[in-house]
């Protein structure tokens, strides 16, 4: 156990940049948890498919209020510049909250997200190992694969405890 601390320790710098990524990480987990819950709730009055159109298209209202003072309108230059790939994750941001609404009325918010987190962190660990959308490596370690069979296990207590 003192080995794994030390780890988390060296892991963890006393830098504030990244205390402030930690706080917003675990703020945005929150967000998630609540915007499924709030657009599945949306999809069982209007339907999973406009609920899901309704959400990007106030998500690009909101957007567009924040982005467009602060940076004006997007020039083709900047978008080109852009792998084509990038923009899928609109698309997958609909599948994302069409998924959530089936689901979440089902399986309730608690499990959802656990089987989405481990999901996530199954892909997300090989796809940081392999450093892909040319994003940094970063291996494969025994203390991740202890994280993976832990939220395993979580998912397991969630479904079945």
């Amino acid at each position: 156990m003192p080995q794994l601390l030390q780890a988390v320790r060296q892991k963890i710098p006393a830098d504030p940049d990244v205390m402030l990524a930690g706080v917003a990480s675990v703020i945005a987990g929150v967000f998630v948890a609540l915007m499924i819950r709030l657009n599945a709730t949306l999809g069982e009055h209007v339907g999973v498919l406009e609920s899901s159109f309704l959400v990007h298209l106030v998500g690009t209202v909101f957007a567009a209020l924040l982005v467009l003072p602060r940076s004006g309108p997007l020039l083709p230059s900047r978008l080109r510049s852009a792998p084509r790939y990038t923009f899928l994750g609109g698309v997958l941001g609909v599948a994302i909250v069409m998924l959530a609404n089936i689901v979440v009325p089902v399986l309730g918010v608690a499990l959802t997200l656990c089987l989405s987190v481990a999901a996530n962190l199954g892909f997300s660990t090989i796809s940081d190992h392999f450093g892909w959308f040319g994003l940094p490596q970063f291996p494969v370690s025994k203390q991740r694969l202890l994280g993976l069979a832990l939220v395993i296990l979580g998912v397991v207590l969630v479904a079945f405890g």
